[in-house]
């Protein structure tokens, strides 16, 4: 027969209770419960936490934890087109192909990798139109969209430059085929390689903090939180965990927050890609369930 103390003072008395039973369901709210992830692991910092448990009759118990941690880009990407004239339609692609296979040769010596999209092919009568260099403009245009993926410690702004002087003309992802546009654009974004897998340690962090935290409260049943480690670990399910990042700036103007729902899905990890190389910040709720215990 094992007495177990009700936590935080409890008006309830200690109740003896056979060795062997199914602990009830409770509701466990932490405050200020703070997991640290970054690409290089960054130790968790220690922070306080109050704590609340409720007994219930039921199946499971419930854990609630605030959840944090941060990520950083890996990758630098200059989106643009290069673009190429000529008499025929067919001078213009052979001309735009040579214009690629040197950027192609710059891009891999670096490093880098060169992303191939849109092909356009445009027409126009141009006679007696001229450039702002001043050389006549010809009547096809062969413009090949792209993106150039660099890791993100590149020195960018050298390497904007010469993916420049190589024939990048077009600038930002909203190209357009002509070549008068007065409006500048965001050149370069950053992104990552794997920000699922980034999340998954954020989530791992968070999820061994809050029962680390949980076990050293004040009143906690040892021999229970014994039971969750090691091979029993599978009895912890993540019910939820939701994350929001702070603020970003988008490629065409405005801030925004973007949301992140566990399980990750794709579209939603495509969509958080800063404009500058920032450490991006992940704050959320991760709510824990722990199924039948039997002692």
């Amino acid at each position: 027969m094992t007495p177990i103390k009700t936590p935080f003072f409890s008006p309830q008395p200690m109740v003896p209770v056979p060795r062997r039973f199914f602990v009830g369901a409770f509701a466990l709210a932490l405050a200020s419960v703070a997991c640290t992830s970054t690409a290089e692991r960054v130790a968790s910092p220690d922070t306080a936490m109050r704590a609340l448990v409720v007994r219930q009759s039921g199946p499971s118990h419930h854990l609630t934890a605030e959840c944090t941690g941060e990520a950083r880009p890996d990758r630098a990407v200059i989106a643009g087109a290069m673009t190429a004239d000529a008499a025929s339609p067919i001078d213009a692609q052979a001309q735009l192909d040579r214009q690629l296979a040197e950027l192609t040769k710059y891009v891999d010596g670096e490093r880098g990798r060169l992303v191939l999209l849109e092909r356009v092919r445009a027409a126009g009568t141009t006679s007696g139109v001229r450039n702002s260099h001043g050389r006549e403009v010809l009547p096809f245009l062969a413009l090949q969209r792209l993106e150039i993926e660099f890791p993100a410690t590149v020195d960018i702004d050298a390497a904007f430059e010469r993916v420049r002087s190589l024939g990048l003309d077009r600038f930002g992802s909203n190209i357009r085929v002509d070549r008068v546009d007065r409006n500048r654009r965001v050149v370069v974004l950053y992104r990552f390689t794997a920000l699922g897998e980034e999340l998954d340690r954020i989530h791992a962090q968070c999820r061994a903090q809050a029962m680390v935290r949980w076990c050293s409260a004040e009143g906690m049943d040892r021999a229970v939180c014994a039971l969750l480690a090691g091979e029993r670990d599978a009895q912890i399910k993540t019910r939820a965990l939701t994350l929001r990042t702070q603020q970003l700036l988008n490629e065409r103007g405005g801030v925004s927050s973007y949301y992140l729902n566990y399980p990750w899905r794709s579209e939603q990890l495509a969509r958080v890609e800063p404009v500058g190389n920032i450490a991006v910040e992940f704050r959320g709720t991760l709510q824990l369930q722990i199924t039948d215990i039997e002692q």
